[in-house]
């Protein structure tokens, strides 16, 4: 474990400080970067698909 932490901290030390990790033009590799709107409204469609078809499978085992 501690090998690691020396391996990590020597890449930090050779990676200039001005030099950001993921290059500005990937915002897909940034897992800080916040989910753009289309993204974001994909996955709530998805879910909303998700639920109403799950909704519907219950009902149609129910009756």
């Amino acid at each position: 474990m501690s090998r690691l932490l020396d391996s990590l901290k020597k890449v930090e030390q050779e990676r200039p400080a001005d030099t950001p990790a993921v290059p500005a033009g990937q915002p897909g590799l940034n897992p800080r970067a916040k989910p753009s709107a289309l993204s974001r409204n994909r996955i709530i469609g998805l879910a909303l698909l998700a639920a109403v078809i799950l909704a519907a499978i219950a009902l149609i085992l129910l009756y």
